[in-house]
């Protein structure tokens, strides 16, 4: 990951013939970086439905992982192709 992280502060050039891999590279770290933010908020937002007593701690989580897929997916659609690649590599 820290090579990565070099490579997304400029620290190292993609070479010219990498443009396409380097500003795809650059976009899609700036929609993780994004989307683990949003899951942070998300999780501060829902801390509240905890204290309904019995189901407050099921209701809570259920209630932020919706909202964070339903908001990471909504960042992901721009670069979706990438992500869909990405699945099929993992099978």
């Amino acid at each position: 990951m820290i090579w990565l992280d070099f490579r997304a502060e400029k620290l190292l050039d993609f070479k010219p013939e990498f443009t396409f891999a380097n500003q795809t590279l650059r976009e899609v770290l700036k929609i993780e970086k994004r989307a683990s933010f949003t899951r942070k908020i998300v999780g501060f937002l829902t801390l509240p439905i905890e204290f309904i007593p019995w189901i407050g701690t099921p209701l809570q989580k259920a209630t932020e992982e919706t909202m964070s897929q339903w908001l990471e997916s909504r960042l992901r659609q721009k670069k979706e192709w990438f992500y869909l690649v990405s699945d099929i590599e993992k099978l």
